[in-house]
């Protein structure tokens, strides 16, 4: 209940900074209610989809203790997914295991070893939009924790 509450209260900010900038700009109305719309619908792509793709069965591993694995170009990663349809729900699977990228062949054999995945889900579209979600969790703990 609280997430539904936080997305609404930051959609709300953001409507309400862009208002006063209408305000400021009443010249330039056009330019900013075209911005609204495209700032309302980039908010519902970012804070609405975990409202909307709950896992069917929590995933099990420590997010917040990844190992950094660094990229070529400089950036580093903690967690890199892909789903997969096992037993009728689709099942979301880390490609970085034990600080190293595997490729989905490995990672599904250490899902059946191990049991340890990211969430699943009812369906692909759900699956999707929790990884899209679960990615700029990540992106954002792990820029705050530098």
């Amino acid at each position: 209940m609280f997430e539904y509450v936080f997305c609404f209260l930051q959609i709300g900010i953001v409507l309400s900074a862009l208002a006063v900038l209408i305000w400021l700009c009443r010249h330039c109305w056009q330019f900013f209610a075209g911005l609204l719309v495209v700032v309302v619908l980039f908010a519902g792509i970012i804070f609405l989809p975990g409202a909307l793709a709950e896992p069917v069965v929590p995933g099990n591993i420590d997010l917040n203790n990844r190992i950094v694995i660094w990229n070529g170009d400089g950036t580093y990663s903690t967690e890199i997914s892909f789903s997969v349809e096992i037993d009728g729900l689709e099942v979301l699977l880390p490609l970085i295991v034990d600080g190293k990228l595997v490729s989905e062949e490995e990672a599904i054999q250490h899902f059946f070893e191990t049991g340890e995945h990211l969430g699943m889900f009812a369906s692909v579209e759900e699956c999707d939009a929790y990884a899209v979600e679960l990615h700029l969790r990540q992106e954002a703990f792990y820029r705050e924790s530098e």
